[in-house]
């Protein structure tokens, strides 16, 4: 586990403790464009001392809303159901069942804003997978864009991203983008390890490599769904704890000694210094000289080279 090997001065920004008390969130959405796409479904699980003591799936209902074009709405959430389906994967959000059951988008969304904020008060970490890259954004631009917000980021050192983790973990301590540098935070360090290439696919891959669903009773069929994909996140870190746990504490990086050359010792006496070197020299010599050639005038027949000396 990459944590394993993260500097203390690092892991004194989030206090030290891997956490154990956080709120897992994810989004559905009409496609990955913040700048134009919609949120159609928002799920957290909120997590105390690695216990479930809250979970929440909102649909949003944009079918009221003046700013978003019906005709629009259909046709993006029609096409995205064709190509998850054409992948394989389930797609529980038709337009239909967003208006039958959904509520209000602007009220959903004010809700999530207030939960949020409250959080980031209490200091709760937020956990989410691809949420530095893709939910974190898409909320923001939901928020801002619909003026729900003035303004909405998670903080420094509450966001973590359960795919950095899972990517630097499988490349390990030695990949240049999988440790902090100094000064890093949270934030700054999932801006490098978010690019890592890795298998971090949170249904297609860790879904199968850490059996979370025969661990924890689940049922795939759900996949893809926000509130389900909440609860994947916190079952890895629920994981992530456990290898923090059984793995024993990495070596101490050690720097090899610098070689210190020997002393030599030279052979036999020192000679004596010439007796040139105990002449003490005149150090107003120039000065005389100069004073002197000042004191020269040459008078007469200026092509005479006479030179007398004015007394």
């Amino acid at each position: 586990m990459i944590v394993k090997h993260w500097p203390v001065g690092f892991t004194a920004g989030y206090g030290h403790e891997f956490p154990s008390s956080y709120v897992c969130f994810d989004l559905e959405t009409t496609g990955f464009d913040k700048k134009c796409d919609v949120i159609i479904e928002i799920g957290h699980v909120l997590v105390v001392d690695g216990e479930v003591t809250d979970e929440l799936s909102v649909l949003l209902d944009w079918s009221k809303n003046p700013v978003v074009p019906q005709h629009w709405l259909r046709d993006r959430i029609a096409n995205l159901r064709q190509t998850m389906s054409q992948k394989g994967i389930a797609h529980h959000l038709p337009y239909d069942r967003l208006v039958a059951e959904g509520i209000d988008a602007m009220e959903a969304l004010a809700y999530y804003r207030d939960l949020f904020a409250n959080l980031k008060a209490q200091g709760m970490p937020v956990v989410g997978h691809n949420v530095y890259r893709f939910d974190e954004p898409m909320l923001e631009a939901n928020l801002l864009g619909f003026e729900v917000a003035d303004e909405f980021a998670f903080g420094d050192w509450q966001l973590w991203d359960t795919l950095c983790l899972e990517a630097a973990t499988q490349v390990g301590p030695k990949h240049p983008k999988a440790l902090p540098q100094p000064g890093d935070t949270l934030r700054s360090w999932m801006a490098r390890a978010a690019y890592i290439k890795a298998e971090t696919n949170l249904t297609r891959t860790l879904l199968a490599k850490y059996d979370l669903a025969a661990k924890y009773g689940l049922d795939t069929r759900d996949s893809h769904s926000a509130c389900y994909d909440a609860r994947l996140c916190h079952h890895l870190m629920q994981e992530y704890r456990r290898m923090l746990t059984a793995e024993p504490e990495p070596e101490p990086v050690r720097l090899a000694p610098v070689p210190v050359p020997p002393k030599t010792k030279t052979a036999g006496p020192r000679p004596p210094l010439p007796p040139s070197a105990f002449v003490t020299p005149n150090l107003f010599a120039q000065i005389e000289a100069a004073e002197a050639a000042k004191d020269e005038v040459v008078y007469g027949d200026p092509t005479r080279r006479r030179r007398q000396r004015n007394r």
